[in-house]
């Protein structure tokens, strides 16, 4: 049985770290101006993936 030629990779992901997390949510939310598009007493839903990303939980509970 032949098989096709197979090649050795590595690959490397930039590890940048964010040391405020809770802040850092709040920031980028803030950018949105979620304030003129969500009315008072309006329902919001988050979701989330959580793939390759750490602090999920962390994450979500900031937001």
């Amino acid at each position: 049985m032949n098989f096709p030629s197979m090649y050795r990779v590595r690959q490397t992901f930039d590890r940048t770290r964010v040391e405020d997390i809770p802040g850092t949510v709040k920031e980028e939310l803030k950018r949105l101006a979620l304030e003129k598009k969500v009315k008072p007493g309006q329902r919001v839903a988050l979701t989330a993936g959580s793939r390759g990303v750490a602090n999920m939980a962390v994450i979500l509970r900031a937001a």
